[in-house]
């Protein structure tokens, strides 16, 4: 059956490994800030992102590339270059840096992204960084939109509108004012402009035609009634008048119409990349989430090795130690069981916390923080009595390299510690919280084992001085 004292010296173990543990979990999370790994994971993930999402058969040729000259854009402006997953990843980092997610250095920071984020980015990117053939389809809208202004000014200069029509139109000519405004707004040298944001041209969806549509309607209906009842009163002047003003009704809603037209093929066009970024997202950020666990493996698997080194820890040799040192045994269970209540402490502390701070960019504090923690755990390993590799100790193990009569047992030696320390690896890979939970269990059956011990001797107690049968 398992005793006290040896279940103590596994407690003590487990301690140790724990707080190394802690150790290479907060090195990691210094690294991991310092050197900006998920960011740069979910830059990698953006690129695969735009990667598939943008055509190949969309992207604008580079002259190189065509064998043509490409000719300088209106007004001496250069000439547009080829949109690349790698120039649209660095838009989205500048609107990102733009919004403030940042690191001390002015340097984008992208913790983490939801897909809610991303589109809300893209929008404000300006739109010739994303090519889907939607500004040319927009320019036709803005053509039509043009030409339907021309046709309001000339109806509302000439003297053709009266009566109940001209008041219809004026209601019409009041619903469509937004959506010419909103067209002036991204026009640029009579043409919409190229560096209009996406999120602007997302924005003159929000007129309805319908509404001016009927209006219109109304307006002809009122027309042609007044058209009945002037030839009921044979004015031929007026109904030919009033006739002219039919047409031109009806030819504002054909142009209205044609509006409607390419303004569902030039937002269907935009939209529909929108939708594909948001289609590939869960499926490209699905494969981040693998890439960045296993990156992380990796780093932590080369923090397990130098601490382990540096510290020269040989799980074998502290074992056969603590088997021995009853009183370095019992130091590190006390501290172990700190520990443990430490943590309840903690996790009741931070029961219904709010959002993870992970998502926010790491600042100069938080990496503080983070090399305080490291020495504070330190600081706990050599209390137990176990110190990290000196000089010395280096400058005699390199003074057995050379021939001697010793030579072979230092190496048997060396094999020894290079086996204890990998060991020791193998049992940090599992981290911090497999040792936790471990220590919490080992501490519930120690808990156990004195209750049983305990109720042994209370019951050995109260059968002393019966009478022998």
């Amino acid at each position: 059956m398992l005793n006290i004292d040896a279940l103590d010296t596994l407690i003590a173990i487990v301690v140790v490994l724990l707080i190394l543990s802690l150790i290479v979990q907060a090195i990691q999370s210094l690294v991991k800030k310092l050197f900006k790994l998920k960011s740069k994971e979910i830059e990698k993930s953006l690129l695969i992102l735009f990667n598939n999402i943008i055509d190949k058969n969309e992207r604008p040729k580079t002259p190189a590339a065509s064998g043509v000259q490409t000719p300088s854009g209106a007004a001496g402006e250069p000439a547009d270059e080829a949109t690349t997953p790698e120039k649209l990843v660095g838009k989205v980092l500048e609107q990102f840096r733009d919004c403030g997610r940042t690191t001390k250095f002015k340097n984008p920071v992208l913790e983490s992204i939801s897909k809610e984020d991303l589109l809300k980015v893209l929008a404000r990117v300006k739109s010739r960084a994303f090519p889907s053939g939607h500004l040319e389809k927009f320019e036709g809208l803005y053509r039509q939109v043009e030409a339907l202004e021309q046709k309001i000014e000339s109806l509302v200069a000439g003297d053709l509108l009266q009566g109940a029509a001209s008041a219809k139109f004026a209601e019409m000519r009041e619903v469509l004012s937004p959506l010419i405004n909103d067209f002036k707004a991204v026009v640029s040298g009579g043409s919409v402009s190229k560096d209009v944001l996406l999120g602007d041209l997302l924005a003159l969806r929000e007129v309805k035609l319908d509404d001016a549509l009927a209006i219109l309607s109304a307006a002809q209906e009122s027309v042609a009634r007044d058209i009945e009842a002037e030839r009921a009163a044979k004015n031929d002047v007026t109904v030919t008048a009033l006739q002219a003003l039919s047409k031109e009704l009806a030819a504002v809603a054909r142009v209205i119409g044609q509006i409607g037209q390419l303004a569902d093929q030039a937002f269907g066009a935009l939209r529909a990349q929108l939708d594909h970024v948001g289609n590939w997202y869960d499926t490209v950020m699905q494969g981040f989430a693998e890439r960045y666990h296993r990156h992380m493996r990796n780093v932590s698997l080369y923090i397990s090795i130098g601490v382990v080194i540096f510290f020269n820890v040989n799980i074998i040799r502290i074992y056969r130690n603590l088997s021995t040192d009853e009183i370095q045994r019992t130091l590190i269970v006390r501290a172990g069981e700190k520990m443990i209540d430490d943590r309840r402490s903690a996790a009741a502390a931070n029961a219904g916390a709010g959002a993870d701070a992970n998502a926010n960019a790491p600042t100069m504090e938080d990496l503080r923080k983070d090399v305080e923690t490291i020495k504070s755990y330190a600081a706990t390993y050599q209390g137990f009595g176990l110190s990290p590799i000196t000089w010395d100790q280096v400058k005699a193990w390199m003074g057995t390299l050379g021939p001697g009569d010793q030579w072979l047992s230092h190496r048997l030696g060396d094999i020894k510690t290079l086996l204890g320390w990998a060991l020791t690896v193998l049992l940090l890979s599992v981290g911090a919280p497999f040792w936790q939970d471990a220590l919490e269990s080992l501490f519930g059956v120690k808990n156990l084992l004195r209750k049983k011990s305990d109720t042994r001797n209370v019951e050995s107690g109260s059968g002393e001085g019966q009478p022998r049968s």
